[in-house]
């Protein structure tokens, strides 16, 4: 009886070791890699932006060529379109900033930048 009961302990304990392994790590919103998004034409094959996988990341944009709005929206969606992240900013001398705390998983996504209801811009970004 005491056997299996040691037995019992080991694998709890390799049980609990190996969900603590598996969670994911959390980052600070401080250590955010910025990624700065710019607007290509044509669809160049080249144009996709790189951002760190699994980091923290502060999205830039530069809205010298927009109409001023009081607000933008981001809306990230993996390749198939599902969306993975929304959110909303005000933007500051001509210069949206929006962080992400979580970052993306590997692959390519998709930033489409709103004005109220309107879509204005969009951006391709691999995460890697």
């Amino acid at each position: 009886m005491e056997i299996f009961g040691y037995s019992a302990a080991v694998a709890a304990t390799a049980l609990a070791l190996t969900v603590v392994t598996m969670l994911p790590a959390r980052h600070r919103v401080d250590d955010a890699k910025p990624v700065q998004l710019v607007a290509f034409r044509g669809g160049e094959s080249g144009a996709m932006i790189r951002a760190q996988a699994g980091a923290a990341l502060t999205l830039v944009v530069d809205l010298a060529d927009l109409t001023p709005s009081d607000s933008y929206r981001l809306q990230i969606v993996d390749a198939k379109g599902t969306q993975v992240w929304d959110g909303e900013s005000r933007a500051a001398g001509g210069t949206l900033k929006v962080r992400m705390s979580r970052g993306l998983q590997p692959g390519v996504y998709w930033i489409r930048l709103y004005s109220g209801d309107n879509l204005v811009r969009e951006f391709g970004v691999r995460a890697q």
